[in-house]
This record gives C-alpha cells, structure tokens and sequence, in this order.
C-alpha cells in the first residue's frame, strides 16, 4: 500500500502505490443537470429522455423510453458516449446509483441525474462509474445525502466533493476489463439460477397433473385390485354425509382420469361453503384477540400467516361463527389479482376469520382436504377452469354458483393416500433443491460488492507498480497524470516517466 492519505472515511487513509485520491470535480470536465421539461409516455413525439428508471446495474437499459418535446434548449443537454449519470434525487435506495452511456448517444436526461463526462485521459468512464455503484460509494452517498419527506437528495456540490481513487490509466483499465469480465459471469450465473427456479415451477405443476390424473400411480392401480369399488364408496359416504334438498351438479369439463374415479361438485363434499363478512373494519385492531384472514394469506398450496390483519368483533356478532376458519378448511380467494389462489390451513388456528375477498369451503371428511389442494392447484384442473370463470375487468372474481359446481374427480381413500405420499416425495425433492438455489442466489448476490472491493483495494490485478518493477520499466504514478493534465488542459503530449523504485 502506498502512503497515507486524509479522507473523512477510514477505509480511504491507504491507496495502493502509485495511486492516488482526489475527488469528482478533480477528474471531470461537466457536471451538469438534466432538463426539468416534463416526460411524455407517448413514444416518437420529440427526443427520448433518460431517467432513473433507465439505470440497473451499472448500465442504461434503453428497453423503456419516454419523450420529450424537441427544443433548442436540449442541445447542451443531450448524453454523448462515455458520460456518467448519476440519480442524485429518488428514494434512499436508489439515490447514488450511476451508469455510463455505451448507448442512446444524443438523447437528452431527466433533471434528477447529474451528468459527469470525465477528463479524457484521466478517468476511464467505467472505472468511476463503478466506484460510484461500489459498497463505498453507497456508504458515501447515504452519509452526505439529504433526506426529506417523501425522497433524498445529492446535490452536485457535494457529488464534486466525492473521493475518488485513481490507480494509472493502463491499471483502471485492467481493473474495468476484469471487474465487468467477472460481473458477467455472477451475471451468466445468476440467470441460471432464475432458470432453475422456472423449472422447478413447472415440475411441480407436471407433478400435480400427473397426481390429479392418475398417472402419478397408474401402476399403483395396475397392482392394486379394487380401487374402482373404493373410489365409487368414498364417493359415497362423502356425498351422504352432505344432505340437500337439490344437489348440485359438477360443472362440465373435459377430465383426463380413470374411469373409476367419480366426478362430483365441490358443494357435494362441502358441509359449509361461504365468505367473509363485509362490514368488519370498524372492527380491525392491531391487537385485535381475532385475525381477519385476507388474501394476501391465500397463496397457491401455502397458508401464508406472515400477514396479520388484526381484528376484534364483538362477541354476540352472528358472522363469528358463519365466517370462522378451522383447521383443514380449504380457503380460495375470490376477488382481486389473485383471484383463484387456493390453500388448505394446515395448522390449527384459533379465532381466525375470513374476508369477504376469500371463500371458505369445510369438508365433510377432513382428510380429502389435502387431495381437493392438490386438485384446485393443478394448473390443468381446478386452476384451469379458475382462470376460465373468472369475471370482471381490473378487478376479477368467482362466484359462489362457480365455485358450489367446481368439479373435482374423486380417487378412493387408499389412492389418495399413495397420490399424496408421492406428491409429498417429489415437493420435497423439489424443495432441497430450491433451498440450494436460494443459498447460491444469495451468495451470487454479493458477489458484485466483493468483486469491486478487491478492484478498488488494489486485489485484483496486479498494479502498474507491480508490473513495472517486474518489467523493469518506468510508469507515470497517478497524481503525475492529474498533475499534467490539470496543467496541459486536454493535450496529448507525452507524458512525463517516472522510474519504477
């Protein structure tokens, strides 16, 4: 490491040798604002515009565009290749990200970026642009912003103000070679992960249509005598146990099963099929005794109890009973974005109630519970015909005559039993590989901050310094360039050398 440095933060006191630290203002030529005129989403109606939104991960995504009205004012402030952008004003998170141009040269940006177009040769663009991305320029960014109300704020005066180290040129431009060579693989890697997760969706999905159409154990029944006689009296003693004076019939619809499974209607096998109330909320408390089941609690296979909507009726309130939940009730969301999400509550609960946004079917044999989940899941069964009924543009629904006539086909206790032990091996399978994908996400998640960490300490590659002594050749140490080039200006004389010690 070479000699020490005074900076307000600890962690730049040192430099590697042959480096040096300044600040923004000291290696830029333009730090300027963007234009204030107001974007407009229709496309080709004046100049495309560069907002925040335009910048993700170090780079300008150009992929969503708005306009503004051509004017002679734009031209000092259109973008030319090599410059940086800066988000110096947007939520705490998103203030002090930055990306160089390597696209969209003559576009104008948005007044909440600060355009930085460095020296030439001085600063490689890339090389500041990811000092600014890096963990310490964040740190820096969060310590000298200012926040308000609804957003933060980095002025240009205090972005002048950052500390910058600079290695020499040819290193900057090695450190940027490798720091982006090795972002592109996190980034390769990161995308393979992404893919395992899409799989691992589809596989459970193949799984469940295989469980709900027989083929998950079409050799169990091969082997197996007499499952057509216990599918047909399950169905039997499950439908008698529901008295009606008019039956309601299943819903017609093409089912790929056995023919020995029957097709019954979900009000058959439901002793209590109803909704929330809708006139709770004077009765939501934070420390409400009851907790209001909402459909953000309803996600597909998955009681989700991270949630809690407190609530507190009052305790001669007919609906208490009408609308409480139970273990191994089975809950569907009714109205919403996630109109058709289906769960079982497989835990006891105690003093929970659904909304009027989720429907609550009781079964009269508890144990189907975990076959009908299975069923209403499948992307080819219940959640096909889900997605068929629902109604209502914006705001979907399913109505309580759709959901009495979902048809589901009934397999024979013993089957169910086989159907679910298989489905249970293969979500567990599913499920260990899940949680070795998310470990190596997280681990790739931190990669980026570890990798400029050792550009920027000087861990990377091997410094001008280190290769110069082992070459036996003269470089020019940084504070000579900036020295040169603050006094020459943009000139390209030789600059002067300086023997490697």
């Amino acid at each position: 490491m070479g000699g020490a440095v005074s900076g307000e933060l600890p962690e730049l006191r040192e430099v590697p040798e042959g480096w040096t630290l300044t600040t923004v203002r000291a290696v830029v030529s333009l730090l300027q604002y963007g234009t204030s005129t107001k974007a407009d989403a229709k496309e080709g109606a004046g100049v495309p515009v560069l907002r925040m939104s335009n910048i993700q991960d170090g780079r300008l995504n150009l992929s969503d565009l708005k306009y503004v009205p051509a004017s002679p004012d734009l031209a000092g402030m259109c973008v030319a290749l090599g410059d940086v952008l800066f988000n110096r004003t947007n939520s705490p998170e998103l203030v002090g990200k930055a990306a160089v141009v390597d696209a969209g040269e003559g576009m104008a940006f948005a007044s909440y970026l600060i355009r930085l177009r460095v020296r030439p040769d001085t600063v490689e663009p890339r090389h500041l642009c990811w000092w600014l991305n890096s963990a310490w320029g964040r740190e820096w960014a969060a310590r000298v912003r200012t926040d308000g109300v609804s957003q933060s704020n980095i002025n240009g005066t205090k972005l002048g103000e950052m500390p910058v180290p600079v290695p020499p040129l040819p290193e900057q431009r090695r450190i940027v070679a490798q720091v982006e060579a090795l972002l592109e693989q996190v980034s390769r890697a990161k995308g393979r992960l992404e893919r395992v997760t899409v799989i691992l969706k589809r596989f459970r999905q193949a799984v469940l249509a295989a469980a709900c159409s027989g083929e998950l154990t079409r050799e169990w029944r091969e082997e197996h005598a007499g499952w057509e006689e216990e599918a047909a009296d399950f169905k039997s003693r499950l439908t008698v146990a529901v008295p009606r004076k008019q039956p309601v019939e299943p819903a017609e619809a093409e089912h790929n099963v056995p023919d020995g499974w029957p097709i019954v209607s979900l009000a058959a096998i439901a002793t209590h099929l109803t909704s929330g109330s809708r006139a709770w909320s004077p009765y939501y408390q934070d420390d409400g005794f009851g907790t209001f089941v909402m459909a953000q609690n309803v996600r597909p296979m998955r009681f989700d109890q991270s949630h809690r909507q407190g609530v507190a009726p009052p305790p001669n309130d007919p609906e208490r009973v009408r609308t409480t939940v139970h273990q191994h009730d089975i809950l569907i969301t009714i109205v919403g974005a996630n109109t058709g999400d289906v769960c079982r509550v497989n835990v006891p609960v105690r003093d929970h109630f659904v909304c009027q946004s989720v429907a609550l079917a009781r079964l009269s044999v508890a144990g189907f519970g975990a076959f009908v989940e299975l069923w209403l899941n499948s992307a080819r069964h219940g959640q096909r015909l889900y997605q068929e009924w629902a109604y209502g543009e914006g705001r979907p629904h399913l109505s309580f005559d759709q959901l009495r006539s979902t048809p589901i086909a009934i397999p024979g206790q013993p089957e169910q039993s086989e159907i679910l032990r298989r489905v249970s091996q293969l979500f567990a399978l599913a499920e260990a590989i899940e949680r070795r994908v998310q470990t190596a996400t997280s681990r790739a998640e931190k990669l980026p901050q570890a990798i400029l960490a050792k550009g920027f300490s000087g861990e990377l590659v091997p410094t001008e310094a280190e290769l110069a002594r082992a070459e036996g050749r003269t470089y020019e140490m940084a504070d000579e360039l900036l020295k040169r080039v603050t006094e020459l200006g943009t000139s390209a004389s030789p600059p002067p050398r300086r023997r490697s010690k």
